[in-house]
């Protein structure tokens, strides 16, 4: 028993988890949505003011409405999310955001701006926002933090890198030619790191942060003079004895307990208990995945 387990660990740790491609993806998705939409937008006030004659105040306007209209469809985005799942969501945000940019290219009154503009806002706070947080979060518990930093900081990285190419490109080739090529990357670039999204790790038979459940059968009654806790002790040793040094796992106490000693509405097989560790071959004591 203990070499097929020992096996299951060392080649689970020589994988990288699939989650930390949600992170990447996630990333990505951030950065060009932010940079784009939340910084690039500044960089069309002058040639609009310039072409209407508007006031900056009326630009400033159609930013502030987006992000209040972001607030009040924080709670819908999540029920939708949770509903049909964080690939299908981002990806109908992603598309509404790259339409909203097409049509942006288009309008010529204030009305006509503030409507395309709030459309696009709903595909960027639904997509780019809700979605891929959403996805980060469920693929990690105990690296949850670590993860959702990591793909937040496309964010930062879109202010110093696409800010000053999308000015360079409204200055290059028109603010409506702008719009028109921001849309099309939109979905060309979004769209494809959004196919790797799967909305929990459980769709494809994974658990969260990369743990490995393993299963192992125990005997309907202890041997002789040996109690719960000595059995315990007993596997927890063999455990660390034949893992390398530096490497550590520390057995989840609720689920190594057999059978007879769970909770009667705990349910994982007869006779079975199950030690789940991470891509690092740690675990919590105590700390169940869930």
């Amino acid at each position: 028993m203990s070499a097929d387990i020992i096996s299951r660990l060392r080649a689970r740790s020589k994988t990288v988890f699939y989650g930390w491609r949600i992170v990447a993806a996630g990333f990505l998705i951030n950065a060009f949505g932010v940079g784009t939409f939340f910084y690039g937008f500044s960089t069309f006030f002058n040639p609009l003011m310039t072409e209407f004659g508007w006031s900056r105040t009326l630009l400033s306007g159609v930013f502030s409405l987006s992000r209040l209209e972001g607030g009040i469809e924080g709670p819908i985005a999540g029920w939708l999310t949770d509903r049909f799942g964080a690939r299908k969501i981002l990806l109908v945000g992603v598309v509404a955001t790259g339409v909203g940019f097409l049509l942006l290219q288009m309008v010529g009154s204030p009305g006509s701006l503030y409507v395309v503009f709030g459309f696009a806002a709903l595909g960027f706070n639904i997509g780019y926002v809700h979605a891929t947080s959403a996805a980060v979060a469920k693929w990690f518990i105990r690296k949850r933090g670590r993860a959702m930093a990591t793909s937040t900081m496309g964010s930062g990285l879109a202010a110093f890198l696409l800010v000053p190419l999308v000015a360079l490109v409204n200055e290059s080739l028109g603010w409506r030619e702008a719009w028109f090529f921001m849309g099309v990357l939109a979905v060309v670039i979004s769209v494809l790191p959004a196919l790797l999204i799967r909305t929990q790790p459980e769709d494809i038979g994974l658990l969260p942060d990369g743990m490995l459940r393993i299963k192992h059968s125990w005997e309907n009654s202890l041997p002789d003079g040996e109690t719960i806790e000595s059995v315990r002790s007993q596997f927890k040793a063999m455990m660390k004895r034949e893992l390398s040094p530096g490497d550590e796992m520390i057995i989840d106490h609720e689920r190594v307990k057999p059978d007879f000693m769970k909770p009667k509405n705990y349910s994982d097989g007869p006779d079975a208990a199950t030690i789940e560790v991470d891509e690092n071959l740690e675990a919590i004591e105590g700390e169940s995945w869930r």
